[in-house]
């Protein structure tokens, strides 16, 4: 009898040690985050897929000499309002770029905000599907009063899941405002668990664990670097890049130093491409020999803002797009359009002068229907306009 409780409690105790142990390492599992957007802001204008809608006189907008959380001057998102009076029932919203979001997921959204005037704002946090709904939808993730907080930068943070798979926006609606108000937002971030798999991965067990990722912006170009713990039946990495990172295309390939090996390596790849502007994603695909892959992280460079604006109507479109070109010098353009994978199906070569030009393009009849990207490229950088055709 008691070599058989010495026996249980033996077992007792190491099961008790291995819970701690799996609960610590779930815990650590669930606390690494992958980010799904990050937004800077840059310059005095919304970039990148973000929209505003105005209430009156009262909008949204991007503000640039802002002093940041670090001390130095940068750009910020602004709504400011000098009305002593109560504002209510008001319906100013502010939608981030187009985020593609999954219900297996539970997602975090932060930003900081800061408040210069004495007044107090009502904000609501939507989340919606439709970037043109002016009311802010139904979906309330939270609810904030941004008072004023001695131009102290103050970070929120709120976890959220979607009911089903597919495109979203995240709003910041102005609902109620009391006194003179002068309110900044900062660093938007949207992340999700770095141990969830998108939904065209495939297969559900992969021998390549990714340690780290992280991408560093060099002069103009971004300077990309990783390292693995493991690696088994591995052929290498597919570095891909996007500008709204949404719509990826590949931009190089890294073959592994070693396809099984039970030590980690470390890579690096410097996209040295021309004409990088704004904000531009990156993420890795790592393919195996017998062919399956899985994607890895996304991390954001911000290159700055370009010296030309670029907007197409109609869209979607049907044959014919009609370019709204917003130029600061003179320029000579390469116009290029692809589709999803990347291939180029259109070029065309154009030249505008310092102030608003259009342009007409014939696209071919035969494009099927689709996503496509339209790539300006003039001096080094570059604009991309995505398009549907019907």
């Amino acid at each position: 009898m008691r070599y058989f409780y010495s026996v249980f409690h033996v077992f007792t105790f190491l099961f008790f040690i291995l819970h701690i142990s799996n609960s610590a390492a779930a815990q650590e599992q669930i606390s690494t985050q992958e980010t799904v957007m990050y937004e800077p802001f840059s310059g005095n204008s919304f970039t990148n897929g973000w929209v505003s809608h105005k209430d009156g006189n009262l909008s949204w907008n991007v503000e640039q000499g802002v002093k940041s959380r670090d001390g130095n001057p940068g750009s910020a998102m602004r709504f400011s309002t000098s009305s002593a009076k109560v504002q209510n029932n008001l319906k100013v919203i502010a939608y981030t770029r187009e985020l593609w979001l999954a219900p297996e997921h539970t997602h975090t959204f932060s930003f900081y905000h800061n408040n210069l005037s004495s007044g107090s704002a009502t904000l609501d946090l939507v989340l919606n599907t439709n970037n043109q709904d002016k009311n802010g939808g139904k979906n309330v993730i939270k609810t904030l009063t941004l008072n004023n907080n001695n131009s102290e930068w103050t970070k929120h943070t709120v976890s959220f899941t979607v009911p089903t798979e597919g495109n979203y926006y995240i709003g910041f609606h102005i609902t109620y405002t009391t006194g003179d108000l002068n309110i900044h937002i900062d660093d938007v971030t949207v992340t999700k668990p770095a141990n969830a798999t998108d939904a065209s991965t495939t297969g559900s067990t992969y021998p390549v664990t990714l340690v780290s990722f992280n991408t560093q912006k060099k002069e103009t170009n971004a300077v990309l670097s990783w390292k693995t713990a493991m690696e088994q039946n591995n052929k290498g990495f597919e570095v891909q890049a996007s500008v709204d990172g949404l719509m990826y295309t590949a931009i190089g390939f890294v073959p592994a130093k070693s396809s099984n090996s039970s030590q980690g390596y470390s890579y690096t790849y410097t996209d040295i491409r021309h004409g990088k502007a704004g904000t531009v994603y990156y993420r890795l695909k790592q393919i195996d020999i017998d062919g399956q892959f899985e994607y890895f992280s996304s991390k954001a460079v911000n290159f700055g803002n370009a010296s030309l604006t670029i907007t197409a109507s109609p869209n979607p479109f049907s044959s014919e797009v009609e370019l709204n070109i917003g130029a600061a010098t003179d320029e000579d353009l390469t116009i290029v359009l692809t589709d999803a994978r990347g291939k180029e199906v259109f070029g065309r070569s154009i030249s505008v002068s310092n102030g608003f030009n259009q342009e007409r393009l014939q696209l071919p009849a035969s494009l099927p229907s689709g996503l496509y990207l339209l790539s300006a490229t003039w001096n080094n950088q570059s604009q991309t306009v995505k398009l549907v055709k019907r």
